[in-house]
């Protein structure tokens, strides 16, 4: 959301990781939760999320850091369906309208 532009700042960051990657944190002791889809979903720390196979859409380069494109960013957020995800969605719909993307 911020490296879009959509907002300033944030509270946490969600990031996706390979399934290899999963089996190994999960080996490592961090939590563990499962999604609805069987994807797991790893807490890192208190304001890092890691899921499970979690790309949608294209990964684009911006600033150094690989980001999912807008698109895929959308589809990522209704699929978990979180109340903050939707809440970004309404944001992201709302500034695009306004660029007119």
């Amino acid at each position: 959301m911020v490296l879009h532009g959509f907002r300033l700042q944030t509270q946490d960051i969600d990031l996706g990781c390979s399934t290899s990657l999963a089996d190994r944190l999960e080996q490592q002791g961090y939590a563990v939760t499962y999604c609805e889809d069987g994807t797991r979903k790893i807490l890192y720390s208190e304001d890092v999320e890691i899921f499970e196979n979690w790309i949608e859409g294209t990964v684009e380069i911006m600033n150094g850091v690989p980001v999912v494109c807008v698109e895929g960013l959308i589809r990522m957020k209704k699929k978990l369906g979180r109340e903050k995800d939707l809440a970004d969605i309404v944001l992201i719909e709302k500034a695009k309208k306004a660029a007119k993307i």
